[in-house]
């Protein structure tokens, strides 16, 4: 901010200068002046949230204004193990045990009209993000996909079995999209692409220059700890 007042005091003395020097209409002055100010009033603590906001609509690239964020490809093991005895328990039928392997690619995304939090801190952009989801259903790629069983000497129940533990597959791998190991695998990833994306609106509002703004951090609702932790991102003009 003080850089910005500072380039407002040159941008004026600039204009008086010239005032006195050639005969310039007053009101041309007045519109330069009023123009210096509405930029520098724009990205101030109170303006700079509504601002960016504001601009979300032409950002978006995605009818659905989604800002895809990161993707994770794991292989994911499901098994499921039953076994029977007779006789109150003095005969064993055996166990029936099915598998599926299949490689499955989890997605997340921010919903852009979420709401947004803008702050500055001396020359940093901090960003309140919205938090993440992951796209539902999880893809599955089923030329990869592998199934086993094996069914106890007496049992006859593997082909039931595997087709409930199918049908299990997509519920179940939704469940994992949102596990907390799944998200601190993608956390990282997620916030450096939020950074860009906020970084590259600032290049885009020219908010690099004069040292107004030289680094961005990025915060989801979730993270309390922020205020020691390093900026997400360095802007660069280069």
């Amino acid at each position: 901010m003080a850089v910005m007042i500072v380039a407002l005091l040159i941008v004026i003395g600039w204009v008086i200068s010239i005032r006195s020097c050639a005969r310039v209409p007053a009101n041309t002055i007045d519109a330069a002046g009023k123009a210096v100010v509405n930029i520098l009033e724009k990205f101030d603590q109170q303006h700079i949230t509504r601002t960016f906001e504001e601009s979300l609509p032409e950002l978006s690239s995605d009818p659905g204004g989604r800002l895809e964020l990161a993707a994770l490809t794991l292989n994911e093991n499901l098994a499921e193990s039953n076994n029977l005895t007779t006789a109150w328990g003095y005969l064993n039928l055996g166990s029936t045990v099915t598998a599926i392997q299949v490689p499955a690619t989890y997605r997340y995304y921010i919903r852009l009209h979420d709401p947004w939090q803008l702050d500055i801190s001396t020359n940093i952009c901090v960003v309140h993000a919205p938090r993440f989801h992951p796209t539902l259903p999880v893809a599955i790629d089923t030329s990869r996909m592998e199934k086993k069983s094996n069914a106890g000497w007496a049992r006859f129940n593997a082909g039931e079995q595997m087709d409930q533990l199918e049908k299990d597959l997509t519920p179940t791998l939704s469940l994992y999209a949102a596990d907390p190991r799944h998200i601190a695998l993608v956390r990282e990833e997620c916030r450096k692409n939020v950074a860009q994306f906020v970084r590259d609106w600032l290049l885009k509002e020219q908010q690099w220059q004069d040292g107004r703004f030289t680094a961005v951090k990025v915060v989801f609702p979730d993270e309390t700890n922020f205020l020691t932790t390093p900026s997400t991102l360095e802007l660069k003009t280069n």
